[in-house]
């Protein structure tokens, strides 16, 4: 045992550290040496020898003996061993041997051609691509090991449990052919082969070789073997590397030239058979005979079960001298057969005429003795045996056979001395029987003076008789019959097999098969007087060592018995302490067999389950009937596959019971006894009910909650484009009215005035919308020109009645070179908003400054430090925004808005910096540090002529959208390209892409829109490696998803209709900063202003009846593009409420409303429009 766990501990030791056992190498130790066989090459063969005179060898796993073994040890021997040191003498080679943890290694290192050939390998036991096999050098199989005690294979291994060797074969295969199995891996063989051989394992899958060797080895009796389907073929070579051909011919050489006496020297030195090296083909069939094996599988055989001991039923199955034969053969060769047994219901002609090609295992023949009748074919002996004849000890004996004339004689029917005996002595009278058995109670009854059987069975007659009456009396003067196999046709195919499988079997082999069934016991005993002093002698030993030992065992028992006593009370106790912490644990808890029945349960069990659990012990959980049906045979199913898995299972979910729904947590765990297997099932569940139901109403609020935000940030989004509309009109108008008044040289002071005025109040709606939409995290904010006090103003406005009701005062200091910056205005109010919020809520003073002043200049921009202080707040530790304490003890700070540290990451991925201080008696200082370019002069852009003359291509599918686009353009001295689609503007610049300055496209086109417009171009361009277009996209959506989808298309600018000249100027300038005022052509006159007008009106009407076509379609999709189209010419024509009514109808298309109220918006748009149009004419009359 010491020292099996050594050797177990040397060898689990490296494969620990597979790292260093990868790059060890092994010494090659040969055990059996043979002559090494001088062999021819070929030249080139010779050649890549002399060139590689050293072979690296892969070698893996754990001792697989005999094939190779020693690998803990630091070396490699066993039969691979032996054929390696062969060829080194041969080839005059030395193979340098590398160990490696598994085959997977080992071929993974061939692959990579670290290693040029592995020593063993099999290529359906371990697949590569990167090997080629060798000729064998040991023929194997596959068998699975079994106890003798249990009965024949079953047909299938379901619920058993079947050992394997992990890196000896891989789970798929064994899944595969036995998918009802119980895999348990071994990490050794021996280990493996002691699992089965003491019963912890049903039975073993292990190639024959290795099953063999242990088995004499570790002198293992008590199992048998039974071949395998699954990798039938374990025949082992040597695995090359395939781009190694000559490596590959060298040894295949070398073993095709190496002497069948070197290779049986081998196999026997190593215990095995000849088997193991001959061929194959060992039995030497043809190929018909191989033809009929591969076609039938099985050779039936019939077998008499009233010839004991050659063929009898023992406990209800086959057994004697015939089945052990066909036994044997099975092992030895692979041949399997199906037993046919005939008894008084069923008679062996029977069964021939049944089954024409079965054999028949009960024939005795004599040799020189010829009958007519007999047209069977008989093959090879299976015993020889001489006729005797059997009578009872109590009559006399004759001196000579002849001296039974006149005698009753039973005899088997079939016996071949019949004949003999009817010729030779016609006197005796011979009693024919088919059963030996009534022979015997003829016999008994001295209906019959004898018995004539071959002494193989009348030895075993005798022997099996209770009261020892019968004995062999004398021989019958013939020569002696054989047991042979016959078959009723000639010639017989399998009865060629099976003479040649006979044939083959050594005779040592029968003489072993033979034996169990004629070992007769010694009739010699001892004298009278002799016996009864050795029984004085025995009985007086027996009664003075009796009284002795139960002296010294009542004295063990008294002391046991008090020890015992003390464990029970102590046992007692303990088991009264658990059954009262289980019965009043807080969670129910049972437990269950194999079966699924209820062994115990605690008190909330039964709570739960609403029934009294003593009547439920016993039984199982479908029994419970306050149970749902569906829910019982789910948790039935959950315990079975536990039980198989013998793994821990968790569930949750609602159940019912009488009527009333509990939520329960739950989880099932197998318990094993002292041998290892599953004997049942422990369970509980944890009723969370009331949690589950608290957690339902949360998600609720949560939902609700998500809704209303939603709802809020929907609402401001479509306010602040219908505030910012009407005042993007009024301040465009305004726009245009001072450029007319600077180029008629006429002056006003109040458009100024006005035009700034409504700036202002764009900027303060602005800043508003952003104040209500920052609790949003999902809207991005985008960099704006902000008045900054003004929009910390607005903010500290939202929380004047919080400072009211706690008496508390807040003072605003700005020092500011100029109110307006371009900066993040959601940024800013989410960062200050959240710091005032909580330093309202947690101050305890009455007063808070907020102060904003220009701080230093850090590269073009300056730095704006808001800072904020709280007097008396309590003390903040300054490293909570860098350590993201956001739970510890000043953790009062986050109960409000966003937390300290949110903040600084949120401050931190926009460039800016929260710094905060805190002092026990001056309180708390935060600052905000973030960085802003002033805004440009709010002033407004005179009129811009370019020197430069820009080809711009405008693509719209509105043509009066590219009237006043093209109109804007051509007055400030641009030549313009038009498209009505993005079909046509493809063609366009495909032809003339390297005259066009810039592209203004419309977002919203049918045929092919401006986005996919503006990737096609983008694709085109990388192909041809053309200079990137500047393009402008134009939309009347607004929004940060819209201006997104711009920029991702790849546009450079997203323009918001309406768009205004000033807007217009910015944006081109920022890309052609050359444009300067070069004077040349007048501003729109108001006749193409009026001509424009008279146009849209036109396509307003045919855009009109358009729709209502569309709508007789009930084509929707047609509807929601006409919405839009009227929705851009509402933007042009400055009409808020046409724009409304455009826009909800193209919303309602979008979002698959019904037709009805589809039209419904539909006949508003008319309403609307036909307004619309006369208001225009009107006007423009």
């Amino acid at each position: 045992m010491r020292f099996s766990l050594v050797k177990y501990v040397m060898f689990i030791a490296p494969l620990l550290f597979s790292e260093w056992l990868c790059a060890a190498e092994l010494q090659l130790q040969p055990r059996i040496q043979v002559n090494a066989p001088h062999v021819n090459l070929s030249a080139d063969v010779q050649a890549w020898l002399a060139n590689n005179d050293e072979i690296s060898v892969g070698v893996w796993g754990p001792s697989h003996p005999p094939l190779g073994e020693g690998m803990a040890y630091g070396q490699f021997q066993g039969i691979a061993a032996d054929y390696l040191a062969m060829l080194e003498g041969s080839l005059q080679v030395k193979f340098r041997l590398h160990y490696y943890e598994d085959s997977s290694d080992a071929l993974a290192a061939l692959s990579q051609h670290e290693i040029q050939m592995v020593a063993m390998w099999n290529p359906a036991r371990w697949p590569s691509k990167a090997a080629q096999a060798t000729s064998p050098w040991l023929l194997d199989k596959s068998v699975l090991m079994m106890r003798e005690s249990q009965d024949d294979a079953p047909a299938s291994l379901d619920d058993l449990t079947l050992g394997v060797v992990p890196d000896d074969i891989g789970p798929a295969p064994i899944r595969e052919e036995y998918p009802g199995s119980l895999l348990r891996y071994f990490p050794e063989f021996d280990q493996a082969m002691n699992a089965v051989a003491y019963g912890q394992i049903n039975a073993l899958w292990i190639n024959r070789a290795t099953a063999d060797y242990l088995k004499r080895y570790q002198q293992i009796s008590g199992l048998k073997s039974i071949p395998s389907s699954a990798l039938p073929n374990l025949n082992l070579s040597f695995g090359i590397d395939r781009q190694l051909p000559e490596l590959r011919a060298a040894i295949d050489s070398t073993l095709q030239q190496m002497p069948l006496a070197s290779r049986m020297r081998i196999a026997i030195g190593w215990g095995l058979t000849r088997e193991a090296v001959i061929t194959r083909n060992p039995l030497g069939l043809n190929s018909k005979e191989e033809q009929w094996l591969h076609t039938f599988k099985q050779i039936p055989v019939i077998i008499d079960g009233r010839r004991p001991p050659i063929s009898f039923v023992q406990n209800g199955v086959p057994a004697g001298f015939v089945v052990d034969m066909l036994d044997a053969l099975t092992e030895r060769y692979g041949l399997n057969f199906t037993l046919l047994l005939a008894d008084e219901k069923t008679s062996v002609q029977s069964l021939q005429h049944d089954h024409p090609d079965a054999l028949l295992a009960n024939s005795w023949r004599l040799e020189n003795i010829t009958d007519d009748d007999i047209t069977a074919a008989s093959g090879s002996t299976l015993l020889t045996s001489p006729m005797v004849v059997i009578m009872q000890k109590s009559v006399t004996t004759p001196a000579e056979f002849s001296d039974l004339k006149g005698e009753r004689l039973a005899i088997n029917r079939d016996n071949p001395l019949i004949p003999w005996l009817t010729t030779w002595y016609p006197a005796i009278e011979l009693t024919l029987t088919d059963d030996l058995y009534l022979a015997l109670e003829q016999l008994k009854n001295k209906n019959v003076r004898g018995i004539i059987a071959p002494q193989f069975v009348a030895r075993y007659l005798v022997e099996s008789t209770d009261n020892k009456a019968n004995h062999i009396a004398i021989t019958v003067p013939s020569a002696s019959p054989h047991l042979v196999m016959s078959a009723s046709n000639s010639p017989s195919l399998p009865l060629d097999i099976v003479s040649k499988a006979l044939t083959d079997l050594p005779p040592e082999n029968v003489i072993e098969l033979a034996r169990p069934w004629h070992q007769h016991k010694s009739s010699v005993v001892p004298g009278l007087s002799d016996r009864n002093l050795l029984q004085s002698l025995v009985w007086a030993g027996v009664v003075v060592m009796i009284t002795f030992i139960s002296s010294i065992w009542i004295r063990r028992l008294r002391a046991a018995l008090k020890k015992g006593q003390q464990s029970q009370e102590a046992l007692s106790n303990q088991l009264n302490f658990t059954r009262v912490l289980i019965d009043n644990a807080p969670i129910a808890l049972y437990a269950r067999d194999r079966e699924g029945h209820l062994l115990d349960y605690n008190q909330r069990w039964s709570e739960t389950v609403d029934e009294d659990g003593e009547k439920l012990k016993g039984r199982a959980i479908t029994d419970i009937e306050s149970m749902q049906s569906d829910i019982k045979d789910q948790l039935a199913a959950q315990y079975k596959l536990a039980i198989k898995l013998g793994e821990p299972i968790q569930w949750s979910g609602p159940f019912l019971f009488n009527g009333q729904q509990h939520y329960l947590e739950g989880w099932t765990v197998p318990w094993r006894d002292n041998r290892g297997e599953v004997g049942g099932l422990i369970g509980g569940w944890l009723d969370i009910t009331e949690k589950q139901a608290l957690i339902i109403r949360l998600q609720q609020a949560h939902a609700d909650l998500e809704q209303a935000n939603t709802s809020k940030a929907s609402f401001m989004q479509s306010m602040g484009h219908e505030v910012r509309t009407p005042l993007n009109a009024i301040i465009g108008l305004l726009e245009f009215e001072l450029q007319s008044q600077q180029e008629s040289a006429q002056t006003s002071e109040n458009m100024p005035l006005i035009w700034e005025s409504a700036c202002n109040l764009l900027s303060l709606i602005g800043d508003v919308f952003d104040i209500f939409r920052a609790d949003n995290l999902a809207l991005r904010g985008t960099v704006r020109s902000v008045h900054l006090p003004q929009l910390i103003e607005s903010t500290v406005a939202l929380y004047r009645q919080q400072l009211e009701e706690k008496g508390m005062t807040l003072d605003i200091e700005t020092a500011l070179n100029t109110p307006r910056f371009d900066a993040d205005s959601l940024l800013i109010i989410r960062i200050f908003s959240s710091l005032l919020r909580n330093a309202i809520k947690h101050s305890s003073g009455k007063a808070i400054s907020v102060a904003l002043y220009q701080g230093r200049q850090e590269g073009d921009d300056p730095r704006f430090p808001l800072v904020i202080e709280v007097a008396n707040s309590g003390v903040i530790d300054e490293k909570i925004l860098v350590n993201e304490m956001a739970d510890t003890a000043n953790g009062i700070w986050q109960e409000t808005g966003i937390s300290l540290s949110a903040c600084q990451q949120m401050a931190i991925a926009n460039g800016a910096e929260l710094t905060i201080e805190s002092d026990p008696e001056d309180g708390t200082t935060i600052c905000l540090h973030f960085s802003a370019k002033p805004s440009a002069e709010n002033t407004p852009v005179k009129q811009i002529i370019a020197n430069r003359e820009l080809k711009i291509l405008i693509v719209d599918d509105y043509p009066p959208g590219r009237r006043a686009l093209q109109q804007q353009l051509e007055v400030w001295g641009h030549h313009t390209e038009q498209a009505n689609d993005g079909e046509q503007a493809l063609r366009l610049w495909q032809k003339q892409s390297s005259t066009f300055d810039l592209m203004i496209t419309d977002c919203t086109m049918p045929i092919i829109d401006g986005f996919s417009l503006t990737r096609m171009i983008r694709e085109e361009e990388a192909q041809r490696e053309l200079p990137a277009l500047p393009i402008f996209g134009l939309t009347a959506m607004t929004g940060f998803e819209t201006a997104t989808r711009c920029l991702a298309a790849g546009m450079n600018e997203c323009l918001v209709k309406p768009l205004s000249p000033v807007a217009l100027q910015t944006v081109m300038q920022r890309y052609f900063p050359d444009l300067n005022s070069v004077k040349k052509n007048a501003p729109v006159s108001a006749q193409k202003n009026h001509a424009l007008q008279l146009e849209i009106i036109e396509l307003n009407k045919q855009d009109k009846e358009k729709l209502r076509q569309a709508l007789s379609d009930s084509d929707v999709i047609a509807c929601g593009h006409l919405a839009h189209r009227l929705r851009g010419a509402a933007s042009l024509l400055q009409a808020t409420d046409l724009y409304n009514a455009c826009k909800d109808l193209e919303l309602a298309c979008e979002t698959r409303a019904t037709i009805d109220e589809i039209k419904n918006l539909a006949e508003r748009v008319y309403l609307i429009l036909d307004q619309v149009n006369i208001e225009t004419l009107n006007a423009a009359e």
